[in-house]
């Protein structure tokens, strides 16, 4: 859809709707981001973003225009967090995301898939301790799905037969 339809549609549900939740994808990879939230805004509605937390700058720009967020932390900020998303040292950037969210003052939840293979209960506990250590709220966990899931190597013994 074009994004004066988008517009045009949400204009048109006001009194249905009380929230537009950015998602991804990644929505803070998006430089329109900001623009797009303000407009959303405008027609009055609450904003929610669910964001992986990958582009801290894009996210502190769009802090003060959101109602919520949802993070997504993927496993303790350290090498295990490179392990999940087979990047080095990608723990930083949602470290940072976290800082500036629990800066901010704005609600959050704050998610993690859990995936036996990936995160073991040891690990889910070191998270808990970690972000304790920061003053938010613990991870709600979420089990693993393989809908969509295209590593093979994650999807085990999920396959059918």
């Amino acid at each position: 859809m074009h994004w004066d339809a988008i517009l045009e549609l949400l204009s048109e549900r006001r009194n249905f709707l009380e929230a537009v939740v950015f998602s991804g994808g990644e929505p803070t990879g998006q430089a329109a981001l900001p623009g797009a939230i303000r407009a959303v805004r405008d027609l009055g509605y609450q904003i929610g973003l669910h964001t992986a937390g990958i582009f801290p700058g894009r996210l502190a720009d769009v802090l003060p225009l959101v109602h919520w967020v949802g993070l997504d932390i993927k496993a303790p900020f350290d090498a295990r967090y490179d392990r999940i998303t087979g990047r080095e040292d990608s723990h930083e950037a949602p470290a940072e995301s976290l800082r500036l969210l629990l800066a901010s003052g704005v609600p959050y939840e704050l998610r993690t898939t859990v995936h036996p293979e990936l995160l073991t209960p040891s690990d889910m506990e070191n998270l808990s301790q970690s972000l304790d250590s920061l003053g938010a709220r613990p991870t709600k966990s979420q089990p693993f799905r393989p809908d969509g899931c295209a590593d093979l190597e994650l999807l085990g013994d999920t396959l059918p037969a």
